[in-house]
């Protein structure tokens, strides 16, 4: 799916309890605001937020406030911190697969492969959504008011 803005005046915003989400309404909208996002905001700001509708609601990966002239998108840094472990994995399982090959374990080669495999696949599940939240983040910065 492609990236969706939204854009107005923000209503019934509840304060952020335990760094949960908070959910709100810009314009007509339902919007989901990670913590991150739902302390940039208030009341009655004039917003445009970017992320992707699911469910009857919309999910806010980035979001300016016009009214303060502030921009801001998801912390990125436990995604991050999170596909390096998997190419970690990747390359560990991937060479200890190779091992296990050569000396003639084929039921630890084959086990150990498909971890290899299934981690280079988290990780570019990972890497896919921080490339969603950098393109939130700057499509909204060189969006028009």
């Amino acid at each position: 799916m492609h990236i969706e803005y939204k854009r107005g005046q923000v209503s019934n915003l509840k304060p952020v309890e335990d760094s949960k989400a908070v959910e709100c309404m810009v314009g007509l909208t339902k919007v989901r605001l990670p913590a991150d996002l739902a302390d940039k905001a208030a009341d009655v700001d004039d917003v445009l937020v970017a992320g992707k509708p699911k469910d009857e609601l919309f999910y806010a990966d980035a979001l300016k406030n016009l009214t303060r002239g502030d921009l801001s998108q998801l912390d990125n840094t436990n995604y991050i911190l999170v596909m390096g472990a998997f190419f970690f994995l990747w390359i560990v399982c991937g060479v200890q697969s190779y091992n296990a090959h050569k000396v003639g374990n084929d039921l630890g080669s084959t086990g150990l492969a498909i971890l290899s495999v299934a981690s280079m696949v988290g990780a570019g599940v990972i890497l896919h959504r921080v490339v969603e939240i950098i393109k939130a983040g700057t499509r909204l910065k060189f969006r028009p008011e």
